[in-house]
C-alpha cells in the first residue's frame, strides 16, 4: 500500500490568511513542540499531518466559496438503522 504523500495541506480557512497561516505552519515545521494559545484542528492535526507527511506548503480554503470536490455524495438517511439507534418514527 502506498505511504500518504501530500505535496500541500488544504485547511478550512479563508485564503486571506494564508501568509500568517503559512508562517505558522512553517514555525511549527522548524519547531514541532511549538505551544499553541488556543490551538484548533488545524494547529492540531493539519500540521502535523504535514509535518509527518513533509508538506511544505498549506493553504486556506472557505467552503462557503462554492468549491466544486467532485463529490457526488447523497444524503440520505438509512431509516432502518436509525430507528434502531435513535428516536426516528
Amino acid at each position: 500500500m502506498p505511504e500518504f504523500k501530500p505535496t500541500i495541506i488544504v485547511i478550512e480557512d479563508l485564503p486571506e490568511n494564508d501568509s500568517v497561516r503559512q508562517s505558522s505552519y512553517a514555525d511549527y515545521i522548524r519547531n514541532p513542540k511549538k505551544r499553541f494559545l488556543k490551538p484548533d484542528q488545524r494547529e492540531l492535526r493539519a500540521y502535523e499531518v504535514g509535518r509527518l507527511s513533509g508538506a511544505e506548503k498549506i493553504y486556506g480554503i472557505d467552503f462557503k466559496e462554492g468549491y466544486n470536490y467532485n463529490i457526488n455524495v447523497v444524503n440520505s438517511a438509512d431509516t432502518a438503522t436509525l430507528k434502531k439507534i435513535c428516536c426516528v418514527k
